[in-house]
């Protein structure tokens, strides 16, 4: 069975995860999401842990603020939480945290340095249900993004040649919103098209802005 230690803010040492097993526990039950408590605790330890390298690295540069570290040398900060506003700010020992400035997220609240908000707590416990069945960070895009052409009236949908077909997660992104850049990630696929292909846009593209020329000048 895995460790789980808890960030609670204070930068605590070997902190792994930001909500215990007990926690997600009582937050899956109250939203009755059965699979959760259906999974043995190994299965849950393990999807914790990795939920909090998932979530951290896929928010990485969108987060909000910078690492509080404001105790570097008594427990380094491997998690993305608790996070001052400045980065200017030191991490020698004698740094006052009181001092550091706070985070102020979308509603104008403050956040504390030295804690992690609730709502990087709820999309933890979130992730981590994800977690027992599929992979949350390799699931960040949709096949819908690549059609190639659609015929609505025989509802027949061709996609691109290796287009991938990946999931969203909008409640994630929507409970981060606050505290997080939650933009879509760019489409970094190989989609391979062949001359043909390549012929038919440029075309397409050409006739698009003679269009856009016409409408320009002859609207009133």
């Amino acid at each position: 069975m895995a460790t789980l230690i808890k960030e609670t803010g204070a930068i605590v040492a070997g902190a792994n995860v930001y909500a215990t097993v007990a926690e997600a526990d009582v937050y899956h039950e109250d939203r009755g999401n059965t699979s959760w408590d259906a999974a043995d605790d190994d299965a849950k330890d393990s999807a914790m842990l990795r939920t909090a390298t998932g979530l951290d690295s896929k928010y990485r540069e969108r987060w909000i603020g910078f690492k509080s570290n404001h105790n570097t040398v008594t427990a380094p900060q491997f998690l993305a939480w608790p996070r001052k506003r400045n980065k200017t700010q030191t991490t020698a020992l004698n740094f006052k945290i009181a001092t550091m400035d706070k985070l102020v997220d979308f509603d104008g609240l403050e956040i504390d340095v030295d804690s992690v908000p609730v709502e990087v707590q709820r999309a933890f416990m979130e992730v981590a249900l994800v977690e027992l069945t599929q992979p949350f960070v390799e699931t960040l895009l949709d096949r819908d993004n690549m059609v190639k052409y659609e015929r609505v009236d025989v509802i027949e949908t061709e996609f691109f040649r290796n287009a991938p077909a990946i999931t969203h997660f909008p409640h994630i992104d929507s409970l981060l919103s606050g505290l997080a850049s939650t933009a879509p990630v760019k489409l970094g696929a190989d989609i391979g098209l062949t001359d043909a292909e390549q012929v038919s846009i440029a075309s397409d593209i050409a006739q698009e802005s003679a269009l856009q020329s016409w409408f320009n000048a002859n609207r009133l």
